[in-house]
């Protein structure tokens, strides 16, 4: 936040009681202000939405910052975590600069069948042996 305020807004996508979003801001992203939002946020799904902890069918995805990686894996160590695509596609250019490649990641994360998605990163292999394989 570039404001007067100079925060880092973290936000889950919900609605209180009122039909009301409210923002969280905190002065920096780090693994203490995660592991607190995280717990608020688990306190919250307890409370409203328990059926997903019980079930292990709440699934939180996130952008691979650490702190936020290892609060996930405290607070709700039985939810599957996985990433958001976008972010991954970032990393993994910045590492891997064959343009074909970016292409290739959204064809394997599409893939419908671990055949499929094995095919597609051996392709990706040809490409760049440094690929994920």
């Amino acid at each position: 936040m570039k404001s007067k305020y100079q925060g880092i807004l973290l936000a889950a996508t919900a609605v209180d009681a009122l039909g009301s979003l409210f923002p969280v801001v905190v002065i920096a992203e780090d693994d203490e202000n995660w592991f607190w939002f995280l717990q608020h946020l688990r306190q919250i799904v307890q409370d409203h939405a328990n059926q997903f902890l019980e079930s292990n069918a709440l699934t939180l995805l996130s952008d691979r910052q650490k702190g936020l990686i290892d609060g996930v894996a405290r607070v709700f160590p039985n939810s599957p975590h996985g990433y958001c695509l976008r972010h991954l596609e970032a990393n993994f250019h910045k590492e891997f600069k064959h343009p074909q490649l970016k292409s290739m990641l959204w064809r394997a994360a599409r893939a419908m069948s671990e055949e499929e998605f094995d095919k597609i990163l051996q392709e990706m292999g040809e490409i760049d042996q440094r690929a994920p394989k």
